[in-house]
């Protein structure tokens, strides 16, 4: 089994991830992302689980 550890972005311990989550209401519009943002974010989604892993996700991203 491989074993990939997570980007220093994404590491957190468990009980901080669960315990911590907070949904984000308040989002700035004119806050630029950078493409390193945007690859970190799908490729933490790109390893979520899917059901019988039959992975049907599938992204798009669109830059005004």
């Amino acid at each position: 089994m491989i074993h990939l550890d997570p980007p220093a972005e994404l590491a957190m311990p468990l009980a901080d991830a669960m315990f911590t989550q907070r949904a984000i209401r308040r989002l700035d519009p004119d806050r630029p992302i950078t493409d390193a943002e945007i690859k970190l974010v799908l490729d933490a989604a790109s390893k979520a689980p899917s059901g019988a892993n039959t992975q049907p996700a599938r992204f798009l991203v669109i830059r005004d």
